[in-house]
């Protein structure tokens, strides 16, 4: 491993800009003062639409901003970023780390993920590493690359279960190593759930322990919070090797123009009972897990503990009482899936046929949405990667230009209740009465998960134009019906191999109807704010949304978090007051205003 300190082989994934504009990284950019400035967690937001990074801002004490095309933008210092950016400004300061050591550039990378991100995330991160000046060779699951840094070249034959609590996310992987031979069985996972949330859990209690015993509401305040936030991460991990740990803290309250000093000492105990549903639920899934595979708890071999927070105690004591035995410890948790993504990356650059060999599943369906809501599945959770498919696509009315698809990614049968991943639309179709009009749409997930799409008409095998939409350029469309081609939805019959004519949606010309009758629930998610069409080879090119495009916005903190601790947890946690919702608007400017006559 390369040393990115004397004592640290890893980097915070933190950002920000220094006072002439040019980025710090990691633990520079943690020493800066302005918790407004400072992006951290930025692995939640990537690939998200500004809705969706919406639903997180309460874990933030930086502002999360819309585009015009509906993605998550964050301001730094009066300069805005997408997300992909950050994560290359990070990319880039470990290039130049590892440069530094090595003495000469780096241009090719394995970049690893959580094992729940989505087509549309991964098809981010690749973004960010070509934005950083990488080739991408490989996009690697995370509990994937762990399982061939512990089985490589150990001519093992273990069924082995993958256990990785990270900063931002939870995955598991049930993998099967024979020889250097890696099948993933089946993963499963919480994409809101990681170390932050942990983090999250300590900083409600201080804030309510706060409020009751000192009498001040640091709620919304962002620079007591930047404070709080990182001594709660700084206690948890204090917590992890000892029994408890004293604080001592000098804060200021911006509402009542007051400084106070705050002491309390946290024991490993109330941070248990504080997490302790979090860590549950992590367990749920694990079994849940081996139940679909039909496994009991004791045809594992081993389990592998990856990831920053799976050093908590109370993590492998739960996994003991779960499964009847310890999980193994002769892994490093922080550097296991570095070294699994740079044995793949040797594995793809080696022409030896010694090479180690993978195979890989998708975490979640991909669909396209039908006119009744649910969802029609393109590839199912548990396909083998890479893979493909076939599907024909009908007219619905007489000389229809265009069909529309909307593709979703989740396991719920209902669209909206899954992600958004992309519209797409298939222009320039030949005239004809409808049905006799068909396309033969291609699908193709390559062994990253990214999607490829290619078309033509069936009968003439000409190629069909597939263009990926943004929100705004299906709102324009709409907008523009009257020059528009006809769309409709994808409502696809039981044979794969040729789908008869869908029951039509109502047309957005049809002036019965609402223009946004043909606009989902949930916005794209695309990096883009143009439109964007697949080359011939099918492959769609990703472009960074412009900044300068952006609406700077401000949201407010809101609480409390959907990880809420339990009931009974809370009253279990010694010396610890009893949580409630915090005042609303009204009750705090009442509560001024009696404050301002008394102190008249």
């Amino acid at each position: 491993m390369i040393p990115i300190s004397s004592e640290e082989t890893s980097m915070p994934s933190l950002f920000t800009l220094d006072e002439e504009g040019q980025p710090l990284i990691g633990s520079e950019a943690k020493n800066q003062k302005n918790p407004q400035a400072l992006i951290s967690a930025s692995k939640r937001l990537i690939g998200r639409n500004f809705h969706r990074a919406e639903e997180l801002q309460q874990l933030f004490t930086y502002d999360i901003i819309e585009s015009s095309d509906n993605t998550a933008l964050v301001s730094v210092l009066d300069q805005v970023f997408t997300m992909e950016e950050i994560s290359a400004a990070i990319i880039t300061q470990l290039c130049h780390e590892a440069q530094q050591h090595l003495g000469f550039p780096i241009e090719k990378a394995v970049l690893t993920v959580p094992t729940y991100f989505d087509e549309a995330q991964r098809r981010s991160i690749q973004h960010a590493g070509e934005i950083a000046g990488l080739e991408v060779l490989r996009i690697l699951n995370e509990p994937t690359a762990a399982a061939l840094a512990y089985g490589n070249k150990k001519d093992l034959n273990e069924c082995i279960a993958v256990y990785d609590l990270g900063g931002g996310t939870f995955d598991l992987s049930i993998v099967q190593i024979r020889n250097n031979s890696f099948e993933v069985l089946a993963s499963g996972g919480n994409p809101q759930l990681g170390g932050v949330d942990f983090d999250d859990r300590i900083l409600r209690f201080f804030l309510e322990h706060i409020y009751h015993e000192y009498g001040y509401d640091l709620a919304i305040d962002k620079q007591a919070l930047h404070i709080l936030r990182e001594m709660s991460e700084q206690s948890k991990i204090t917590l992890s090797t000892q029994d408890q740990v004293p604080i001592a803290l000098q804060l200021y309250s911006e509402e009542d123009e007051e400084e106070f000093d705050f002491s309390y000492t946290l024991t490993r105990s109330v941070l248990e009972k504080l997490t302790a549903d979090l860590v549950d639920s992590t367990i749920d899934i694990t079994l849940h897990l081996l139940s679909q595979l039909n496994m009991e708890p004791g045809s594992l071999d081993k389990v592998l503990l990856v990831g920053g927070q799976s050093l908590m105690p109370l993590i492998p004591q739960k996994i003991k009482e779960a499964l009847g035995f310890e999980p193994s410890n002769k892994v490093h948790p922080k550097e296991i899936v570095a070294k699994g993504a740079s044995l793949m990356a040797l594995s793809l650059l080696d022409t030896e046929p010694e090479s180690m060999t993978l195979q890989d599943r998708l975490p979640m369906t991909i669909g396209v949405r039908k006119s009744n809501g649910t969802i029609s599945p393109l590839f199912e959770q548990g396909t083998i990667l890479p893979c493909k498919v076939m599907r024909t696509l009908p007219t619905v009315r007489d000389n229809q230009k265009s069909i529309l698809l909307y593709l979703y990614q989740g396991n719920d049968v209902l669209a909206h209740n899954n992600e958004e991943l992309q519209t797409f639309i298939f222009t320039d179709l030949r005239p004809g009465p409808k049905g006799s009009v068909r396309i033969e749409a291609l699908f193709e997930l390559n062994e990253n998960g990214i999607l490829r799409v290619k078309a033509r008409d069936k009968t003439t095998k000409k190629r069909v134009v597939v263009q990926a939409l943004s929100s705004k350029d299906l709102e324009e469309i709409i907008k523009n019906t009257e020059k528009a081609h006809s769309v409709s939805d994808f409502n696809p019959p039981s044979s794969e191999q040729e789908d008869e004519p869908a029951q039509p949606e109502p047309s957005a010309q049809d002036p019965s109807i609402a223009p946004n009758s043909l606009i989902t629930e949930q916005p794209s998610t695309l990096i883009t704010v143009t439109p964007r069409y697949f080359d011939a080879e099918g492959t769609l090119p990703t472009t960074a949304s412009s900044s300068s495009e952006s609406e700077s916005t401000s949201p407010k903190m809101i609480l409390p978090t959907p990880n809420k601790p339990t009931q009974a947890a809370l009253e279990k946690a010694p010396q610890s007051p009893e949580i409630k919702h915090k005042p609303t608007i009204i009750q705090r400017c009442v509560r001024w205003f009696l404050n301002l006559l008394g102190r008249s």
